[in-house]
């Protein structure tokens, strides 16, 4: 992981062991923690924030990279697919949320507020 995740989402992951060993930083890893991490895990949970480029997938041990974002475009994909990787998202994540606003904007202009 290249960071905290929230408590929920560890607890699930260790609970149904999903993973069995945790190095998460008590801050963002930089760039070549990441390198790093793709030379030395099975799967690497990113963030948005991180960019996961094109030779992050050179000679990789990783086999998947789950990014927990609702987008993709922090990853280069196609080189991920040229390794073998799969690489996967969160859609839906933030559809109710984004309905939820958008609802309370309107209700906002038709009061006046």
């Amino acid at each position: 992981m290249t960071a905290q995740l929230p408590d929920e989402a560890m607890r699930l992951l260790l609970e149904d062991e999903i993973i069995s060993r945790v190095d998460v930083a008590a801050k963002p890893l930089q760039r070549s923690d990441i390198q790093d991490a793709f030379q030395k895990y099975d799967a690497v949970i990113s963030l948005l924030s991180d960019q996961i480029e094109a030779s992050m997938f050179e000679n990789t041990t990783v086999r998947v990279v789950a990014n927990y974002a609702v987008g993709y475009n922090n990853i280069d994909v196609d080189a991920a697919k040229k390794a073998g990787v799969y690489v996967t998202n969160t859609p839906g994540v933030l559809t109710d949320a984004s309905a939820d606003l958008g609802f309370a904007l309107l209700m906002a202009v038709a009061r006046k507020i």
